[in-house]
């Protein structure tokens, strides 16, 4: 109640995007433990069925009191499911590491997670840093976007991400950032790697600024409030060069005789 007295007071009045973000239901399922076993909840189908209505409730009622707040605002809502790969793939230890929790069939799975999306009512991303990000799963739930660290991306993860991206999806592309105060911050190496990317993906240029958020890869809780304004910062400046250098790429591919799409994905 104290923070969000403090939000409405700092944020009073405004009107842009508001990017809330709360830890998503089957990251909680992993990281919880069961208070007889100490196995993960995930161990438990019906606990993890209860704990997805419970999350589905309170951030539902989280978002509507935030957007109360600030009515004039946007609200993003941000699900953190670093945990989703190894759940999916049944690599949860067990309490005694001697073991692993049985992976959920994927219908569960989506359902699960459709539930607690379509609980915000708001555009709501789905977070997922690690390697072998589910993107059809996570676009199968609901999601409007999906954030991921552009550096853990595989040649395997490339078609699931091109198929997202065509489906219109928001990319909230992560560019790894060194938190120590002298490392340099390089907005034109950042730009040219999600660049770089989208042509691998062979879509049209002039889609991707319309997509793509460049972010830092996985939030910036170990760094200083300088550090972090600097490296927003940077992913600011990455943003607007992004956007002049696929422009005049798309300028230079709607010429006629040039092709809007690359002959193959590599």
């Amino acid at each position: 109640s104290s923070d969000l007295d403090a939000l409405e007071e700092a944020l009073d009045g405004f009107d842009g995007l508001l990017k809330v973000q709360l830890a998503g239901p089957w990251t909680l399922a992993a990281t919880l433990e069961q208070s007889r076993s100490l196995n993960p909840a995930l161990a438990d189908p019906g606990l993890v069925a209860d704990l997805a209505a419970s999350l589905a409730e309170g951030i539902a009622a989280h978002a509507a009191e935030v957007a109360k707040r600030l009515p004039r605002a946007t609200l993003v809502v941000q699900l953190d499911e670093p945990a989703l790969p190894a759940v999916i793939t049944g690599a949860v230890p067990t309490a005694s590491g001697l073991g692993r929790v049985r992976a959920p069939e994927e219908e569960f799975l989506r359902a699960r997670l459709a539930q607690v999306i379509s609980a915000t009512q708001n555009y709501t991303v789905v977070h997922c840093c690690g390697h072998d990000v589910p993107f059809g799963i996570i676009m199968g739930a609901g999601a409007a976007g999906v954030s991921f660290d552009m550096s853990q991306l595989r040649i395997a993860d490339l078609d699931k991400l091109a198929e997202t991206a065509e489906a219109g999806a928001g990319l909230l592309a992560g560019v790894p950032f060194d938190l120590a105060e002298r490392s340099p911050l390089t907005p034109d190496a950042y730009a040219r790697s999600i660049a770089e990317l989208w042509r691998k993906l062979t879509l049209p240029a002039g889609r991707c600024p319309e997509q793509v958020v460049v972010t830092p890869a996985c939030g910036l809780a170990g760094a200083s409030p300088a550090r972090a304004r600097a490296v927003l910062g940077a992913c600011r400046d990455a943003g607007r060069i992004l956007a002049d250098m696929m422009g005049e790429l798309w300028v230079r591919w709607r010429r006629p005789g040039a092709s809007t799409r690359s002959s193959a994905r590599s």
